[in-house]
């Protein structure tokens, strides 16, 4: 059994679905280690306050926004680890932070809401979707250039509230999020990865910590789900190969098959004009060769990409 004599500070951010998430966390660790004393540290980030303000994540510093006030509190040693959205996490982490363990991934598909269809290919032309992901935008206007996109952020439940007010005719929201946060009965049109390929690490609860803190790998090892770490190191050994954030539209989703690693990737300008999709097959034994798999994938869709995409 793990020692661990202070209470393990937890990070995490302050809305109901982090909360959540991190809830998720404590009993994963209660049960592994039964013994722990666990306290959760709320930190509010820039992202929460730009969220407020409904500004874009674009323009006002990318997925970087919900991550460096926690990793600032570890380095001060006020939090031990982090609990993320993986989704929101940069696939790059700076030098002195690691992000190995993850809790078993729930459904990386996103949802569909709108008062007017079921799809968004059904949508009246000229209709308005609210979105800051340009992922999703550039997905969308691949397919419906004639969808106009309105900057559009918030939780499920302010969300929904626009939809129901007629803001917009329609919007989007991962569906592990919506169960997770109790929504599942407002839950309109779960769309396959087809018709939405799910953003990096979407679904997947992510651990960060200092690369120098040892001690804490023993703590979560036991609390790892290896099948979800080869999965989304593989998207995120993509993204970091890719050299982006959530400041251009680019997806990719890995999937596992007994040994089989089905890694399917997307990259666009921000108007859906310039799509490249690539997929790969492949057998792996770890979630290092995981890795090598999403870098190599980078690679072979950057000799396709025009300069400065990102």
């Amino acid at each position: 059994m793990v020692k661990h004599h202070a209470p393990l500070k937890i990070g995490t951010r302050k809305s109901a679905l982090a909360m959540k998430q991190t809830e998720m966390v404590c009993d994963a660790l209660r049960a592994a280690h039964p013994d722990i004393e666990l306290q959760i540290i709320p930190v509010e980030t820039f992202g929460d306050s730009t969220q407020k303000q409904n500004l874009s994540l674009v323009d006002h510093g990318g997925k970087a926004l919900w991550a460096s006030e926690h990793e600032a509190a570890m380095r001060a040693g006020d939090v031990d680890f982090a609990v993320h959205s993986t989704k929101d996490i940069p696939g790059i982490l700076d030098d002195d932070m690691v992000m190995p363990f993850f809790l078993p991934r729930a459904d990386a598909r996103d949802v569909f809401l709108s008062s007017k269809a079921d799809h968004y290919m059904d949508l009246p032309t000229g209709a308005t979707l609210g979105t800051s992901s340009p992922r999703r935008a550039a997905m969308v206007l691949s397919k419906r250039p004639d969808i106009k996109i309105e900057t559009f952020r918030g939780n499920v439940g302010t969300r929904l509230q626009k939809i129901a007010d007629g803001v917009v005719d329609a919007t989007f929201l991962a569906a592990a999020g919506m169960k997770r946060g109790g929504y599942d009965d407002h839950i309109q049109t779960i769309l396959e990865a087809n018709d939405m390929l799910p953003a990096v690490g979407q679904g997947a609860i992510g651990l960060e910590f200092l690369k120098a803190r040892d001690d804490l790998v023993d703590i979560l090892t036991p609390i790892h789900c290896k099948k979800t770490g080869v999965c989304v190191k593989a998207e995120r050994a993509w993204l970091a190969g890719m050299g982006g954030s959530c400041r251009s539209p680019l997806a990719a989703y890995a999937e596992l098959d007994g040994r089989e690693l089905y890694l399917r990737a997307f990259a666009s300008d921000l108007k859906g004009q310039d799509v490249k999709l690539r997929q790969i097959k492949t057998p792996v034994r770890n979630e290092s060769d995981a890795e090598a798999v999403g870098h190599a994938l980078a690679q072979e869709m950057l000799k396709d990409m025009p300069k400065g995409f990102v």
